[in-house]
Order: structure tokens, then sequence, then C-alpha cells
């Protein structure tokens, strides 16, 4: 599991080598809700998806597997509690398939 290092910004863009690639996310407010937007290795996966808590950022399978894991907020993306009470970390394929467990399971 990697902590996606988040700044206290309403409209930010991060960069980061986890899992063997180099991802690149957009988060941006937009009305009442955090979207984001995200890329890997230069290749843009997905614009402006709503973002939730404990609901994976990138929302089809084709767009992860087989080989990469996917992005989970773990309380309500609010910009200003990044870095403190509101953290987006990346899950391998093999962390999110026990986290999809779990899920299922409660």
């Amino acid at each position: 599991m990697f902590q996606v290092p988040l700044a206290t910004l309403a409209n930010q863009s991060i960069s980061f080598n986890v899992d063997g690639a180099y991802w690149q996310i957009r988060l941006f407010q937009c009305v009442s809700m955090m979207h984001a937007d995200v890329s890997r290795d230069g290749v843009k996966l997905i614009d402006s998806v709503r973002c939730f808590s404990g609901i994976p950022i990138l929302p089809y399978r084709h767009l992860y597997l087989p080989r990469f894991g996917n992005f989970v907020f773990d309380s309500d993306p609010d910009w200003t509690e990044f870095g403190t009470s509101c953290r987006l970390f990346y899950l391998t394929n093999a962390e999110l398939e026990a986290y999809n467990q779990l899920v299922k399971e409660s």
C-alpha cells in the first residue's frame, strides 16, 4: 500500500512511481465534489471521475487489471482535510482483492 502525498489544495496534480508505473493524478474541486483525472505512463485512463470514500477511483477493471491496482480514499474526499484525516492510497492488485473481499463480507 502506498499513500499518495496530497497537499491541502483544492486543485492539484501529483506524479509518482509506484507498482512499476508512472502515475499522474489531477484532483480538483467541482461544485461540492472532488473529481480526478488519472494517467498511467502518459496514457489517460479516466477524466473527471467523482471521488468517494472507500470506492476505487478507477471504476472499470480493464483500466487496471491484470497488472495494476487502484486508488481509494479512506474518508469522504475533502481537500481541506488532505494529508490529515483524508488520505488517498494506492492498493496493489493483491491488496485490492483483499480489500474487495472485506467489503463484500461487511
